[in-house]
């Protein structure tokens, strides 16, 4: 269960006995009831009994601010006006009374449309710009709706490159969370409901470590000809990953969020999402959220995800599948395989990525069978892309490894549908 803004959460639960508990984050130590004890329920659906004030007190051991960002976006769409959201909340109790700067960084072929941004840098690999905020008072936040443009010179599939970081003198409680960063790719024309996989920010990367993080996002758009009032988002989690270690990420509006045995809902009744005939840029919006592969899994197990989205009461509308492979000693974020599409039917572009967003030019690359069998070995590519053609393999997962110009090697896998 998790808490909304006002620190109310709510469960069904089938007949049965229950101990119910509190998983709190540093700083935050629990003060009622004492000694981190909990409740014990028993429901029992024949009988007419309210399960209401089962409440948690808690302090914080850490006089200082908190400030913590997420961050999220839509597509990014060559040529067109993208939203960007930026979450900023002091989530300590003391207030944020220093100036906090928003710093963002981008690859060169976006462009902040704002004019609440001031431009800092502008070079030919990326683009700073900067954003100031006052304060930020205790135990609240604020979000910044903000619109970025792609390049028209930019290529279908080139990647793109974001980077937050939030800035102020004051000491913390807590640094590590002042950062967010992620990679995507410019699309044009997409299926507006859809599902996307990050791994530590990194868009469609196939593989994962035990110890990373998963963010999956949902993207849905309302392509029928009136608003839609209730928008409602499940997706079931796979028995593969930590239920536990689930946390919310940044919406594009305001969801009730619940869990019931893995199962994944977002809910909002008075949503008011436009219809795309009537205002295209006000009819997408999204959910992410950021989740751990259990421990001990085999190695290479496969993690699939799919959601389900549903306009009022109409049918449910099925997303893509996204896989991702996990095990031990994969690449490091230093440097990964991007691939796309992966899963594919024939065609998957390959490059090579060193510190997320420098592409690296490709020297050879061999491909190979999961059992081991090396089935294609090329050198002297010479270029920064390479469309790996496994239209005659049959269906299954494969193997890539790629050298760069500097020796590194680079290690994914690629499935084919």
């Amino acid at each position: 269960m998790i808490t909304n803004n006002d620190g109310y959460f709510e469960a069904y639960l089938d007949d049965g006995s229950y101990s119910l508990t509190q998983d709190l984050d540093s700083p935050w130590v629990q003060v009622y009831p004492l000694s981190n004890q909990g409740y014990s329920l028993s429901i029992n659906s024949s009988v007419s009994t309210e399960y209401c004030g089962n409440d948690f007190g808690n302090t914080s051991n850490c006089l200082s601010p908190d400030l913590e960002l997420l961050l999220g976006t839509t597509a990014f769409r060559r040529g067109l006006p993208n939203m960007m959201n930026l979450n900023i909340a002091n989530t300590s109790v003391v207030d944020a009374l220093s100036q906090i700067e928003i710093r963002v960084k981008v690859s060169d072929n976006i462009f902040m449309t704002d004019s609440l941004w001031s431009l800092e840098t502008d070079s030919a690999s990326h683009r700073i710009y900067s954003y100031y905020l006052d304060s930020l008072g205790a135990l609240s936040d604020t979000t910044l709706e903000l619109t970025d443009s792609v390049g028209l010179s930019s290529n279908l599939n080139d990647l793109v490159y974001v980077e937050v970081n939030l800035l102020t003198a004051e000491a913390e409680c807590n640094v590590s969370n002042n950062q967010a960063t992620f990679s995507d790719i410019v699309v044009g024309s997409i299926d507006p409901n859809d599902k996307l996989v990050f791994v530590n920010g990194i868009v469609n990367r196939s593989y994962a470590n035990i110890s990373d993080e998963i963010m999956y996002k949902i993207r849905f758009q309302n392509v029928g000809t009136f608003p839609a009032q209730i928008v409602r988002i499940e997706d079931q989690l796979s028995d593969l990953l930590d239920w536990e270690s689930f946390r919310p990420g940044a919406n594009s509006h305001e969801f009730d969020i619940s869990m019931d045995n893995g199962k994944l809902t977002w809910l909002n009744t008075n949503i008011n999402l436009a219809d795309s005939n009537s205002n295209e840029e006000e009819s997408h919006g999204y959910v992410t959220f950021y989740i751990k592969p259990k421990s001990g899994i085999d190695q290479f197990s496969l993690i699939q995800n799919t959601a389900n989205i549903q306009f009022d009461y109409n049918e449910f509308i099925h997303t893509n599948t996204v896989e991702t492979f996990v095990g031990d000693g994969m690449n490091s974020d230093d440097f990964y395989l991007f691939s796309y599409p992966n899963p594919t039917n024939g065609l998957s572009k390959i490059m090579c990525i060193r510190n997320q967003n420098e592409v690296m030019n490709i020297s050879s690359i061999e491909l190979s069978s999961s059992q081991g069998q090396q089935l294609l070995n090329l050198s002297d590519i010479a270029t920064h892309e390479y469309f790996l053609d496994l239209n005659i393999l049959e269906r299954g997962v494969y193997i890539v490894r790629a050298i760069d110009d500097n020796g590194n090697v680079y290690i994914g896998r690629v499935v084919k549908n």
